[in-house]
C-alpha cells in the first residue's frame, strides 16, 4: 500500500483531503503509533456546506464531500480530489478523554438530504460516578463548524437486548429496505449486534446480526458500516482470523451475505463510498482505497495534521454509483 501501487486516477486526483473517523475500543495511541502517520501541517476550513432547502435529496457533486472525524474533530474528505479539510472540533464530545479507546465521537452516518449525524460518549451528569463516560448519544451536527446536538441517550433504550449497546459503526439504510417510505438509521456493536435506531420514539430494536443465529463467526468491536441507494449495504469487520475484512451485508437482517476479501493488516476505523468505490480511514490517520468487488486497498497520499486518527466516517445514502462524466 504505497504510491507504487496507487492507480493513475488516484495520483490525478492528487491534492488536499479531508478527515474523520470513528473510534474502534480495540485500538490504543500504542498501536495507531505503530503505523505511519502523516506530518504536514494542519488544513485551514473548508467551503461551508449548507444543507438542501427542499424535501428532494440533493444531487451529490463530483466531490463528495464525505465527512471522517476523529475523537473530538470533524474533517470532509473530497474524494476526486484527493482533499482533506478540517471543519471544527465537536462541542458535545469531552476531551478529559483523549486518547483512551472509549473517547469522543464513534462515527458517523448521512441521510439522502445530507443531514449528518453521530454517536459518541459524553460525561456522565452525576460527577460521583465511577465511570463517568458511560452516557453514549446520537447527535445531530451542524456539517459547518461540528457544532452537535443531542438526539437520544443510547443507554437504556433497547427494547430486546441481547449482548450489550455499544454502537460502533453507524449508517443509514437507504428507504423501502426497513421502513416502505423512510431511510432507516441503523448501527453495528461491538457484541455484534445490528440494530435499528427510532430517534423519534427513543427507542433502539436489535433486528439481527452478522453472524445470523449461528456461530459467532464475525467480531463488530471496531465495524464500520455504509450503506447506498442501488448498491450495496458494505462493512468491516474481524473474521475468524481476527483479520480485518470486507463484507456485504443484508441490510434487512445484518447478516453477512459476502465475504469480500482481507484488507490486510490495516485496521480501519471509518468506511464510506463514492462514484462506485469504497474509501477506508485508519486509525494511524491513513486514506485507502477499497475495490468494493476485491477488497483490494490503495494507499491515498494525502496531507494531515501529525497525530491524526481516524474513527469513522459516513456519507449520503445518495452518492453517486459512478464516476461523474
Amino acid at each position: 500500500m504505497n504510491a507504487r501501487n496507487t492507480p493513475l486516477f488516484l495520483l490525478l486526483l492528487a491534492g488536499p483531503l479531508v478527515l474523520s473517523a470513528c473510534l474502534d475500543p480495540r485500538e490504543s495511541n500504542e498501536y495507531a503509533a505503530s503505523d505511519a502517520v502523516s506530518t504536514a501541517a494542519s488544513p485551514g476550513r473548508g467551503e461551508v456546506v449548507r444543507p438542501p432547502t427542499t424535501s428532494l435529496p440533493p444531487v451529490p457533486t463530483a466531490d463528495g464531500p464525505i465527512y471522517v472525524h476523529g475523537p473530538y474533530t470533524l474533517y470532509k474528505f473530497s474524494p476526486s480530489k484527493a482533499e482533506l479539510t478540517q471543519i471544527g472540533d465537536f462541542d458535545c464530545m469531552r476531551s478529559e478523554m483523549s486518547g483512551t479507546a472509549d473517547s469522543g465521537m464513534h462515527d458517523l452516518a448521512v441521510d439522502s438530504s445530507g443531514h449528518l449525524y453521530g454517536v459518541g460518549k459524553v460525561r456522565a451528569s452525576d460527577p460521583g460516578d465511577p465511570d463517568l463516560f458511560t452516557a453514549q448519544v446520537i447527535v445531530s451536527i451542524d456539517k459547518e463548524t461540528g457544532h452537535c446536538t443531542k438526539e437520544m441517550t443510547v443507554d437504556g433504550k433497547l427494547v430486546n437486548p441481547q449482548g450489550g449497546l455499544e454502537l460502533r459503526g453507524l449508517s443509514f439504510i437507504p428507504a423501502g429496505v426497513l421502513a416502505p417510505a423512510e431511510e432507516t438509521l441503523v448501527a453495528l456493536e461491538i457484541y455484534g449486534s445490528y440494530i435499528q435506531l427510532d430517534l423519534k420514539n427513543q427507542r433502539a430494536v436489535r433486528i439481527g446480526a452478522p453472524n445470523g443465529d449461528g456461530e459467532a463467526t464475525w467480531k463488530t468491536k471496531g465495524a464500520d458500516i455504509v450503506s447506498i441507494i442501488g448498491d450495496e449495504t458494505y462493512a468491516t469487520a474481524q473474521g475468524p482470523l481476527l483479520d480485518e475484512r470486507l463484507v456485504v451485508l443484508d441490510p434487512k437482517t445484518g447478516q453477512v451475505k459476502r465475504d469480500v476479501g482481507s484488507l490486510g493488516a490495516t485496521t480501519f476505523g471509518g468506511l464510506a463510498y463514492w462514484a462506485g468505490a469504497l474509501y477506508g480511514f485508519t486509525v494511524a490517520g491513513r486514506i485507502f482505497s477499497v475495490d468494493p468487488k476485491t477488497a483490494r486497498a490503495t494507499e491515498i497520499l494525502v496531507k494531515a495534521p501529525a497525530n491524526t486518527r481516524f474513527d469513522g466516517a459516513g456519507v449520503t445514502t445518495s452518492a453517486p454509483l459512478m464516476p461523474p462524466g
